[in-house]
């Protein structure tokens, strides 16, 4: 398997996260993607959680219970925004960033 690190990790400033939320979530659902991108990884490119999971990038998206991303670059933002939005319209709600939720009042 390649290293799917990015080649410059970096910590994304607000107006670039709402940017690349805009481009998947409804307008309703934007300030809460962006806030649950900050909670979950601060907006580090970088973000990785290994302990008892496998969760990276922005949106923190687990491989380990979405296997088939394994293999996908999570590192990239735009493509953490894709899949996380994917992640979030599969389940109807902001259920698979729980703790995040929780946090922020939202719909689980």
């Amino acid at each position: 398997m390649s290293d799917l690190t990015p080649l410059t990790p970096r910590t994304l400033r607000r107006c670039e996260v709402t940017l690349l939320a805009a481009l998947y979530w409804p307008l309703g659902e934007i300030d809460n993607a962006v806030n649950v991108a900050q909670l979950e990884s601060n907006w580090s490119t970088a973000a990785r959680n290994i302990k008892g999971e496998d969760s990276r990038g922005l949106w923190q998206i687990n491989v380990r219970a979405h296997a088939h991303l394994l293999d996908v670059n999570l590192f990239d933002p735009q493509v953490n925004a894709y899949y996380a939005h994917e992640i979030w319209a599969d389940a109807g709600s902001w259920r698979p960033w729980l703790n995040a939720a929780r946090v922020l009042g939202l719909k689980i």
